[in-house]
């Protein structure tokens, strides 16, 4: 690329090489990281992250994830129990929580 830049530098009259110096930089680069869940998102190394879809909030440090035979619900684990996604791929979904009770 930068010896094709030479080039055209040199067909438009130009006798000897200029120096081209090219930057190359993520879109955000200027911008603060920021979480942004209903929107974008940008991150430490400066890319944009936008969800294709709603965004789900996931429990804290979740250890396994099952989904319903028909595709339409999802189970994410955690220690102290974990959360239902009720018919999660349409804009109807809902969220359930649930606790493990601590015995003995």
């Amino acid at each position: 690329m930068l010896s094709a830049l030479l080039l055209v530098a040199q067909m438009q009259g130009s006798t000897t090489p200029k120096s081209i110096i090219i930057r190359q930089h993520a879109p955000a680069y200027l911008q603060t990281p920021k979480i942004n869940p209903t929107g974008r998102t940008i991150l430490t190394n400066g890319r944009f992250l936008t969800p294709e879809g709603k965004a789900y909030p996931l429990p804290h440090w979740p250890n396994g994830m099952a989904q319903s035979p028909d595709g339409k619900d999802m189970f994410i684990s955690t220690a102290e129990g974990g959360r239902v996604f009720h018919d999660w791929t349409t804009s109807n979904s809902s969220v359930s929580g649930v606790t493990v009770e601590k015995r003995g």
